[in-house]
């Protein structure tokens, strides 16, 4: 019940937001800034650049916003901003691409840290290796992967997001998957 309150005061902002009302703009972007800025930090390592994207997205989103035609939740819309200006990031700043994730982050996935040094060590190096398997994916099979496993969406949200069909992404993440898998087997024997 609440979520569908939510989704209409955000459907009376975002239609009053392409009628011309800066308001509006103002109080949807606030809305969803800590997301956007979660979202920005997981994929880009310095604070910086995290903070100049949050602002593209808000000008990216103010001078899209009657493109903005409701078909998908506005929270999604936003994110596929986030993720093209990411996209432009990563094409004009060659040296933050391989920014990819934080070691600290992917270990926290992995659960308690072992009590011996020499486990603790050889589970770091996996850890790094697997981090930088899965930068050296093809953007169009990481970001897929990225979105669903590291950033929460349902594969619907993300589909939307990077604008392809719910099967080509179910195809994207299978062949992601069988990439790592293929070649994290390859590290570690």
């Amino acid at each position: 019940m609440l979520q569908r309150v939510i989704l209409e005061e955000e459907k009376e902002l975002s239609d009053a937001a392409r009628m011309g009302d800066i308001d509006a703009l103002g109080a949807l972007f606030e809305r969803h800034r800590e997301r956007i800025q979660r979202f920005l930090q997981k994929r880009l390592g310095n604070q910086a650049d995290i903070e100049d994207l949050v602002q593209n997205v808000f000008l990216e989103m103010s001078r899209t916003i009657t493109a903005y035609e409701g078909r998908s939740a506005f929270s999604t819309w936003i994110l596929g901003i986030s993720m093209n200006l990411i996209r432009n990031h990563y094409s004009r700043s060659p040296t933050s691409r391989y920014q990819f994730v934080e070691i600290d982050e992917i270990s926290s996935l992995a659960g308690p840290e072992p009590d011996d040094p020499a486990a603790k060590a050889d589970s770091e190096q996996q850890f790094q290796q697997l981090r930088e398997v899965i930068a050296e994916l093809p953007a169009n099979l990481r970001d897929p992967l990225v979105l669903v496993i590291y950033q929460g969406l349902s594969y619907d949200e993300a589909a939307e997001c990077l604008g392809i069909g719910l099967s080509a992404l179910k195809s994207r993440i299978f062949r992601a998957r069988g990439l790592l898998r293929q070649q994290f087997d390859g590290i570690s024997h």
